[in-house]
């Protein structure tokens, strides 16, 4: 047998200028980021035809924003409201399945966009660089960047939901209608 056929190939190391291979980010982290990316190119140009057809009337962009802006902020005083009325007035089981569903799409969307889409039309539109948590992080006196906001987006949606989805389970699954179960079963 040949000596130099059966020794194996041996490949030089990457050179330092080399960028492709000395990366900060890595590779699986950069799909999610690609990923993302593509699917808020493809999104964000059908939310916001939506929101054009809309608001028909109104053809300046800056005011489109402000439009979609008023509705963003007013969805998540809408969704505490309805949470509100389906334990107080309406006492209403299947409402709560309803803000289930919209919590988990809104959820859902902060997770694998990793932002909110209509922040992001918002902003383009309007030409800033504001979202509708800026309000809440400078009274916590949390500074406001983007990161912060990204964050800050998702642990809310998250922790919604989550509670949502425990107070599904409850009532579903064990079986508990209301919290008032516990009371006679507390000695104090």
């Amino acid at each position: 047998m040949n000596s130099a056929s059966s020794e194996p190939i041996l490949e030089e190391p990457p050179q330092e200028s080399d960028k492709s291979v000395h990366t900060s980010i890595p590779p699986k982290q950069t799909y999610v980021r690609s990923f993302q990316r593509k699917l808020r190119i493809v999104l964000e140009p059908v939310i916001e035809q939506c929101f054009r057809n809309l608001f028909f009337w109104e053809t300046d962009d800056k005011q489109i924003g402000w439009l979609i802006r008023s509705f963003h902020s007013n969805i998540l005083a809408i969704i505490f409201i309805v949470y509100w009325i389906s334990h107080t007035v309406l006492h209403s089981y299947w409402l709560l399945w309803f803000i289930w569903i919209i919590l988990g799409t809104i959820w859902l969307q902060h997770m694998v966009t990793g932002c909110c889409i209509l922040t992001r039309i918002e902003q383009r539109l309007i030409g800033d660089k504001s979202c509708v948590l800026d309000p809440m992080m400078r009274l916590f006196q949390i500074p406001v960047t983007n990161e912060n906001g990204k964050g800050l987006t998702i642990f809310l949606s998250t922790t919604f939901f989550f509670l949502q989805s425990l107070e599904l389970y409850t009532r579903t699954v064990l079986n508990i209608q209301s919290f008032l179960y516990f009371l006679p079963h507390i000695v104090l």
